[in-house]
């Protein structure tokens, strides 16, 4: 083995461990917060695995869009709809223990499955060899505009409808919750005044 593809395993096996370290933090720490900031590992290390494969407009485009918005949107979603949820409650559901420890192990099967199948060490992928359209490399910008704004369109306005929905339900979830203090004063100021009018009423009843 020479001296390259030794550092091209050792430069895979530091982003797959910052990979896959960041996301078992998401899914272990109980603080959902933790949990989003864990994000940001796992989205600069798949950036290092597009830059590690020579594709430099994508690692870009994983920093901007996932690092730079994504990311943020999920701390902002989390820091608005945190205040609603009960701190004295456990925040888990034990009816999903089974079924999700149960997809787990078939999923990890599957995994062990393929990677014995496939051989290891596995062969370094030429993405210079790949394309997305008749002799256009797949780092080209306008290759994956069309085949992204063609091909996989629909599954692009899915994922944008769908961080739409998340922000909007995140603000009713916050206008809620301050709305709430408001409409508990409210009642107060009516329940003093029937008592005001009550008091009145009785000492008019002894004159």
């Amino acid at each position: 083995m020479s001296n390259a593809q030794i550092l091209n395993y050792t430069i895979f096996g530091l982003l797959a461990v910052i990979t896959l370290g960041g996301a078992l933090r998401v899914v272990m720490t109980r603080s959902i917060m933790h949990a989003a900031f864990w994000l940001f590992p796992v989205f600069a290390g798949i950036a290092g695995f597009y830059l590690f494969l020579g594709a430099q407009f994508l690692a870009a485009i994983q920093v901007l869009i996932y690092i730079g918005a994504i990311l943020v949107l999920i701390i902002f979603a989390v820091t608005l709809t945190r205040n609603p949820m009960d701190p004295q409650e456990a925040q888990h559901n034990n009816r999903t223990v089974i079924p999700v420890s149960l997809a787990a192990v078939a999923l990890l099967a599957a995994l062990a499955g393929a990677v014995m199948a496939s051989g290891w060490p596995p062969p370094l992928a030429d993405i210079s060899a790949i394309t997305l359209l008749p002799n256009v490399p797949v780092t080209d910008v306008t290759a994956i505009g069309v085949v992204l704004l063609q091909q996989y369109l629909l599954p692009f306005e899915i994922a944008s409808v769908l961080l739409l929905a998340a922000m909007i339900g995140a603000i009713v979830l916050a206008r809620k919750e301050r709305a709430a203090p408001e409409q508990q004063d409210q009642a107060e100021q009516v329940e003093m005044a029937a008592a005001a009018e009550e008091d009145a009423e009785e000492r008019m009843a002894r004159i």
